[in-house]
Formats: C-alpha cells, sequence, structure tokens
C-alpha cells in the first residue's frame, strides 16, 4: 500500500470530521498516512481527532534549507510545475510554487508516495504542484462550494490530477463534462459504524431535529414556511443544532411565523451530540437546497449518521440525497417546495408503530451496506495503488 501525503488547508477541524474519518479508514486499509496541513487550527477538535495535532506536518515550520535538502530540481518536472502554477488564476505565483515547495519538502522527507487533497481549491493546486516536482501521483476531491461556488482553474486541476474523487454523482457528471470521463471516480464520504450505534427508541417523540450550519443551501427558510403551513395542534417540536449567519435572520422568521413554541436554538454541538441524544427525537430534518450563490450540499454526512442511529430522514431530492435515501428509509420531496416538506412531515407523523420501527431497521441497514467508512473509503485506495508511481499526464 502506498504511503499518502494528505495536503489539507488546515487540519484537524472540528466541522470537517469527513477527514480524519478518511484517514482513520485508509489507516485499516493499510496504508501509512502523512497528514499535511497549510496552518494550525486554534478551534477545539473532536476527540477522535487529537491525535493528529502532533502527527500533522505544518508547512509553516519549513524553511529554505528543508527545501533544498529534500526537494530534487528536476528541470523537466520543474518547467511542468511553474506551468501549471502559472496557468492558476486564484492564487499568485509565487505563493503557490512557495507553498509547493514546502509541502513537496515535507512530501519527500516522509517518503509519500502520493499525494491526495481535500477541497479543489489552493489545497489542491499546491498538492499538483509539489506532485509535479516530486515526480509522483497525485489527486483531489471535491466537496460543494469548491466546485460550485468557486471552480476557480477546476478544468485545469482536472487535467493535472492522476484521477479526482466526486462525493456523490451529479458531481461526477460534472467532473466528467470538464475532464476525460474515467478521470473522476464516485466515493460518498463514509461514516464509522463504531460511533454510531443503532438507538432505541421506544415510542414516537413527534420531535425532529435539524443538525447544520445556519446558511441557505441547508433550506431552513423552507422548513418554517412548511411548519407555518400545518396545523398547530399537530406541529411538531424541532431543534436545531448548529451556528451560523443566518441565525438572526432565523429568529426573526421564527418570531414573524409564530413558531417560538415549536423550534428551539441549542446552538453548536460537538460529533458526539447527535449519538447521545438522538433517542430524543422520531427523525433528522433536512431540506437541503441550492444556495443563491451556487452553493450545494453534495454528500451531508448528518443525513448517514441519522440513518446510522435509527432515525428516519425528510429530505430533499438533491444531489447526494438522491444516492442516500430511499424510500424504505425517508423521504425525498422537491427542493425549495414548503408544502411538499409539509405534506412528509405529516406522512413522517401518520406512520404507525410497525411501519417506523421497519424505516428506523432499512435506514440502519443502508448504511451499514453502502455508506461506511471502511467501504467506500476502498474505492480511494483502489486509486491510489492503481496509478502508476512514475507521474505521468
Amino acid at each position: 500500500m502506498k504511503k499518502v501525503g494528505y495536503v489539507l488547508a488546515a487540519f484537524p477541524v472540528l466541522s470537517e470530521t469527513f477527514v480524519g474519518t478518511e484517514i482513520r479508514a485508509m489507516e485499516q486499509l493499510g496504508h501509512n498516512i502523512v497528514p499535511i496541513a497549510f496552518e494550525r487550527s486554534s478551534a477545539p477538535v473532536q476527540n477522535k481527532d487529537q491525535r493528529f495535532l502532533n502527527e500533522t506536518h505544518y508547512v509553516t515550520d519549513v524553511g529554505i534549507l528543508d527545501i533544498l535538502a529534500n526537494v530534487p530540481f528536476r528541470l523537466g518536472k520543474l518547467r511542468e510545475a511553474v506551468s501549471f502554477a502559472q496557468s492558476q488564476t486564484s492564487v499568485r505565483f509565487r505563493s503557490l510554487m512557495w507553498q509547493a515547495l514546502k509541502v513537496a519538502a515535507i512530501a519527500k522527507k516522509q517518503g509519500c508516495e502520493h499525494l491526495h487533497a481535500h477541497f479543489a481549491l489552493n489545497s489542491a493546486a499546491t498538492a499538483i504542484v509539489a506532485a509535479k516536482l516530486l515526480n509522483i501521483s497525485v489527486s483531489f476531491v471535491g466537496h460543494g462550494f469548491d466546485v460550485y461556488v468557486e471552480p476557480y482553474d477546476l478544468a485545469l486541476k482536472l487535467d493535472y490530477a492522476d484521477f479526482v474523487i466526486a462525493v456523490c454523482d451529479q458531481m461526477k457528471q460534472d467532473f466528467d463534462r470538464l475532464s476525460q470521463p474515467d478521470k473522476a471516480k464516485l466515493m460518498h464520504c463514509g461514516i464509522d459504524l463504531n460511533g454510531f450505534p443503532l438507538t432505541n427508541r421506544k415510542k414516537f417523540t413527534n420531535r425532529l431535529l435539524f443538525v447544520g450550519r445556519l446558511v441557505e443551501k441547508k433550506g431552513i427558510s423552507y422548513l418554517l414556511q412548511a411548519l407555518s403551513q400545518m396545523e398547530r395542534s399537530t406541529l411538531p417540536q424541532v431543534d436545531l443544532v448548529g451556528d451560523g449567519p443566518l441565525k438572526a435572520q432565523i429568529e426573526q422568521e421564527i418570531k414573524l411565523k409564530g413558531l417560538d413554541e415549536y423550534v428551539h436554538f441549542l446552538g453548536l454541538k460537538d460529533a458526539d451530540w447527535l449519538k447521545t441524544n438522538a433517542q430524543q427525537y422520531s427523525g433528522l430534518i433536512a431540506p437541503f437546497c441550492e444556495a443563491s450563490n451556487g452553493d450545494k450540499d453534495t454528500g451531508p454526512l448528518v443525513v448517514k449518521e441519522a440513518m446510522a442511529l435509527g432515525l428516519p430522514v425528510i429530505s430533499t431530492d438533491f444531489m447526494g440525497v438522491k444516492e442516500i435515501i430511499d424510500d424504505h428509509t425517508g423521504w425525498k420531496v422537491e427542493p425549495s417546495n414548503a408544502s411538499a416538506l409539509a405534506q412528509a412531515i405529516e406522512e413522517w407523523q401518520a406512520l404507525d408503530a410497525h411501519a417506523r420501527e421497519s424505516m428506523v431497521l432499512a435506514a440502519r441497514q443502508r448504511v451499514e451496506t453502502f455508506f461506511t467508512s471502511f467501504q467506500t473509503t476502498k474505492i480511494l485506495s483502489t486509486a491510489i495503488n492503481q496509478v502508476p508511481y512514475e507521474f505521468s499526464r
């Protein structure tokens, strides 16, 4: 198994649990992983990611002597790296080359045979230049805003990478339109089932849970519209877990719609909160939509986590949700359609005990079958191992 350097903007990061989960799965598959980050994060980190504080190599610690001692300056590869770097429009040439030389120095010293970047932004561009300098293979994974809001030089990055990872089928189709059809590999972000035991829920609670940043693409406005269309006597209690720039706007909308008694803010919680408190709820509400700037949730982990815990999900027929939820595990309504969302909530409320239990078990089974990190990460591992050690494009 190849030794892989993970190129990241900052690491570990509280909100990006998928990176640590993926690294641990890659290690289970036999890879030695070297996390390489541009900067340290001063924010708290997940308990499982604490070890990475000591294991991550930071480019800020690399000096000119490290570069001279570790980076082989082959004229042909240097020319190729410079050509790619000069073509980038979102980052200055000198800055990109300097960062890439530092990443290359770390990767060479640690014996990395492949570089893999998360997000199709500067981390991907830096990984590509560093890989060119070292004559090793390179890949990156797209997530959402990096593909649909800030797709800087995306076609060029796709062209220079050995392969790329798309986290949902729609993203793969979009990558295929920009590059060779076989360049993109579909790999859903998986979860570690050991951290999400099936919840024993004795009775229906008429309580729904929302988990996520308070931003437009989460569709909270449509959720509030849906609730305002329902009979007050049947309204569920809805707890909002998360924080974000739209909090004040959402608070105002809740008051204007008279939903204060039904919708409650619980604030930002860590990754362990969901599995500890899931038994208090009978479903997850996740009305994803496309934001006005084009931003999209592509393969939301919270949906898979909720399903693993046995929570039926009310969501939208949008991006990766199309592939995560089926008719036996939840509801997928038209995005940005409050009336359809209200109807789905009413159908959720109307389930009898047998139908509810069947949905709980089906949700868990679907995650076990398709979305464990160990299973999904095999796609990345196989792709890395199949790329020849000598980088070529």
